[in-house]
């Protein structure tokens, strides 16, 4: 196999992966929406359909309830749920 086809090869299986990752990263986040625990900003951004920033300034125009944990924003899960619903691209 060439170098060329090497590469083209490559690049397909990381075009594959991101797929996979973005799938994963996706179903992650369903299932802590489904559960009691706890969302990241980036979970619920992915689910709202959404950039990160923009849900952070939700947070902080209290649009949700947020809670600290070493360092890291979380979202109760009843809370997204609900915040969530009110979104209109929102994958729930």
């Amino acid at each position: 196999m060439s170098i060329a086809a090497l590469r083209g090869e490559c690049a397909n299986l990381r075009a594959r992966l991101a797929e996979c990752e973005a799938a994963l990263a996706e179903a992650e986040a369903r299932e802590a929406l489904a559960g009691e625990g706890f969302l990241t900003i980036a979970q619920i951004a992915l689910l709202a359909g959404m950039v990160e920033r923009s849900v952070r300034n939700s947070a902080s125009a209290r649009e949700f309830h947020t809670v600290s944990e070493r360092g890291r924003t979380l979202v109760p899960a009843k809370e997204a749920r609900r915040w969530l619903a009110g979104r209109r691209k929102a994958i729930v």
